[in-house]
């Protein structure tokens, strides 16, 4: 009886021991792959950063420095902050010399920070640099754009993110991340182009805010001015010195009514 005991109580033990390493090897395994999907997530959430940071520079001239003007623009298509599934938070490094503007993305878990795509093989992310006055008469052209073609950039910019979108909040649900709130399209203004003095204010505070910046800014980062005059809206930069009313003052002048690009003139 003793000895059939004690095979019982060892015969138990081994059980036990075989069930707990079943159990121990199943939650490994679906450890590993949430953390797989996590990853996945959080990489095509990088990869949808970077197609929206190269893409706004094409279509505007805009260069987005960081993580957090990138996600206060219309562009970005969710609500939230660019925090990631298995990171804490993603980030966006924008590094510029005297011929490219380069974009890193990197991600920040607890204190570590780790960056990605700086490898010479990702010039998917670089552009060539346009020197500060071209880049300033292309933004002030694109400031005097009108309500309808400022909106069809954020949807074809949005479109073309469209896809990485899907797949972020696809693995995201996977991974027991919760999915993002997508971020609405902007509403757009009674009017194209301003008109009066109160549609001008409105329609600069409705660029800034699609924009996600505080102010309009030429290639130099400085101060953009929009006036009306004489039935024109007029984008006006203070050019290389900095100082308005100097010869090298750059200015962009496009009839209210008009919907074409803007002809430029300089002053």
């Amino acid at each position: 009886m003793r000895r059939r005991a004690a095979r019982f109580r060892w015969g138990s033990l081994i059980w036990i021991v075989i069930f707990g390493l079943i159990v121990i090897i199943i939650y490994s395994t679906r450890r590993d792959e949430q953390m797989r999907l996590q990853r996945l997530a959080d990489g095509f959430h990088k990869r949808l950063i970077l197609e929206l940071a190269t893409a706004t520079y094409d279509s505007t001239g805009i260069i987005y420095q960081n993580e957090v003007l990138l996600s206060k623009s219309a562009f970005y298509p969710f609500r939230d902050p660019l925090r990631g599934c298995y990171a804490d938070v993603l980030l966006l490094r924008t590094e510029i010399d005297k011929l490219q503007v380069r974009w890193y993305t990197g991600s920040k878990r607890g204190r570590y920070i780790s960056w990605s795509n700086r490898q010479p093989a990702a010039s998917a992310w670089s552009r060539d640099l346009l020197d500060p006055e071209k880049r300033t008469l292309r933004l002030l052209q694109a400031y005097l754009w009108g309500v309808p073609q400022w909106m069809k950039t954020v949807q074809t910019v949005r479109d073309k993110v469209g896809k990485l979108s899907k797949y972020v909040q696809g693995f995201r649900r996977q991974a027991g991340c919760e999915p993002f709130v997508e971020k609405p399209l902007p509403s757009p203004l009674s009017f194209e182009l301003p008109r009066t003095p109160s549609e001008l204010t409105s329609y600069e505070k409705w660029l800034c805010e699609i924009l996600g910046i505080a102010y309009l800014s030429d290639g130099w980062g400085r101060l953009v001015r929009l006036h009306l005059k004489n039935g024109q809206v007029e984008a006006v930069s203070s050019g290389a010195d900095g100082v308005w009313g100097t010869t090298d003052d750059i200015a962009v002048v496009v009839k209210t009514a008009a919907t074409k690009i803007p002809v430029e003139k300089r002053r």
